[in-house]
């Protein structure tokens, strides 16, 4: 006989109950392992699934250990006796009291050998039936990973559930970028119902449904993830409609940060266009003035009028409009009307002095005051093309404007002047040779103290032939003026001609 000296204490520290004596052998049965339980799980846990083990009680076992949260010893323990439990009522037992405890079963059973014995998505609504929703959402986003075409559902599933409960949860899954089959349709519109504009808009593909979401969104705070969304699906819904959509909304720099991206591919003149109209809308006005110099592809007269009528504070983009394509009197007249005068004179003296001529003669149309007529054109000079300025002149009854800016052009004299210029390295030469004699020893350093040395190249040359070989050098032209437009100028401009040999020596000197 075995005697099982194990007794259970009551209250008060006394013996309540002692175990009955067992025949001895060392098997015991089901029945009998299940009354020795009874009487034992009163004192210890250990000692009653000992018991069980013994008695090869393998679904009490099983019982035993989920009580115990021991969850992988389950799966060790049914494998080891090649049980296969009920797992969808062990889920479903352990669920009612340690929802936790149910999540790192169902994703050990995952983990099994051979894939997980219960549907993932069975598993799902077990946690769903008892608004677990965090639980189903921690089980589902370990176990979908992998980002499976066929977890697609499951994909759409967890989204779901977060976007109606806790859409913060949904945005951070969005926002990592883990899945990528599941219903983006069905995501979109439950984004926008959760106040998820912009995560909608990533998700639409439609164009009524854009416009109809750029109107909740907070333009300015998610700009740039618009653009983004817009440059996605651009293919798509198209550039113009795209376009229309920020022109709509009035997002010029929206649309300023849309077209940069397409400027460079791009030879449509309404793209270029746009692109410099939104640029100056958001004060990019080094944007515009670079675009208007190395854009070929911008409607000239459109953009010209634009830019007049947006009165930029800058004119650098209009005078490149208008030098590169030919509206050099309406660009004057604008800067004269606006008080913008450093700009005319800018244009003049460094952007394009060819053009002087036309912007006198528009100037002089203008009624602008003669002084700063002619402080325009001293101020650039022998780069000035003579003859069209006469000529622009003459058609408005104002050669004696020019009269002070022609008798710059004299040269004085006969112009036959010689003059010997001297290369600075020959210079620089001869001052190493003089200090050299002067360090010297012997008579060459006497003959060389206190004496006055001359270093030339000895090339003589006519002084205004070697400064024109200068101007030209430099890329001014060079040129004589004809003998008879001289003499028609100052016939025009003399009230009497008294000495014509001196008129006719006066204009065999005028040079530019």
């Amino acid at each position: 006989m075995l005697l099982l000296s194990a007794t259970a204490w009551g209250g008060g520290g006394a013996p309540a109950v002692s175990l009955a004596v067992l025949p001895c052998r060392q098997q015991i049965t089901c029945r009998e392992g299940t009354q020795l339980v009874r009487w034992s799980r009163a004192m210890d846990n250990d000692l009653a699934l000992k018991i069980y083990i013994k008695a090869r009680a393998t679904p009490k076992v099983v019982a035993a250990f989920a009580e115990r949260r021991e969850f992988d010893k389950i799966l060790i323990y049914s494998k080891q006796v090649g049980y296969s439990p009920d797992y969808l009522f062990l889920l479903q037992t352990i669920l009612r009291s340690d929802p936790r405890g149910a999540v790192n079963f169902a994703l050990m059973m995952s983990q099994m050998e051979g894939g997980c014995p219960v549907d993932y998505n069975t598993i799902t609504d077990l946690f769903l039936q008892r608004n677990l929703i965090r639980e189903a959402t921690a089980f589902l986003l370990d176990v979908l990973k992998p980002n499976l075409p066929e977890h697609a559902h499951l994909q759409t599933k967890v989204l779901e559930i977060n976007l109606v409960t806790f859409p913060n949860v949904a945005d951070a899954i969005l926002a990592n970028g883990m899945f990528s089959h599941y219903d983006r349709p069905r995501i979109a519109q439950l984004c926008e119902k959760a106040g998820l504009y912009v995560r909608a808009l990533q998700h639409y593909s439609e164009l009524p449904d854009i416009k109809r979401v750029i109107l909740l969104v907070n333009l300015r705070g998610n700009l740039q993830i618009i653009v983004q969304v817009a440059k996605e699906y651009c293919e798509q819904l198209g550039v113009e409609s795209c376009i229309k959509i920020f022109e709509q909304f009035k997002s010029y720099e929206g649309l300023y940060f849309f077209l940069g991206s397409y400027l460079s591919s791009s030879e449509d003149p309404d793209i270029h266009f746009k692109y410099i109209e939104a640029a100056a809308k958001v004060g990019q006005i080094k944007e515009v003035e670079r675009v208007t110099r190395e854009s070929n592809f911008y409607d000239a007269e459109k953009t010209k009028n634009f830019l007049m009528e947006a009165k930029l504070p800058d004119a650098r983009p209009l005078i490149n409009v208008c030098d590169r394509f030919g509206f050099v009197p309406d660009l004057t007249h604008y800067l004269y009307t606006n008080n913008m005068l450093r700009y005319i004179e800018g244009y003049v003296q460094k952007v394009n002095p060819g053009n002087a001529p036309l912007v006198v003669g528009q100037l002089l149309d203008d009624e602008c005051p003669e002084d700063f007529i002619k402080g325009l054109i001293l101020s650039v000079r022998s780069l000035l093309p003579v003859e069209p300025l006469v000529d622009e002149c003459e058609k408005r009854n104002r050669l004696r404007l020019l009269t002070q800016f022609l008798e710059h052009l004299f040269i004085i004299g006969d112009g036959t002047n010689m003059y010997d210029f001297t290369y600075v390295e020959n210079v620089a030469h001869a001052h190493v040779c003089a200090e050299r004699a002067l360090a010297s020893d012997g008579s060459a350093s006497k003959r060389a103290a206190g004496e006055a040395y001359f270093i030339t190249n000895m090339e003589p040359i006519k002084f205004w032939e070697f400064m024109s070989l200068i101007l030209v050098g430099l890329g001014f032209e060079w040129y004589i003026l004809d003998f008879w437009f001289v003499f028609k100028f100052l016939a025009k401009t003399l009230d009497v001609v008294q000495d014509i040999d001196w008129l006719i020596s006066l204009g065999n000197a005028f040079a530019k």
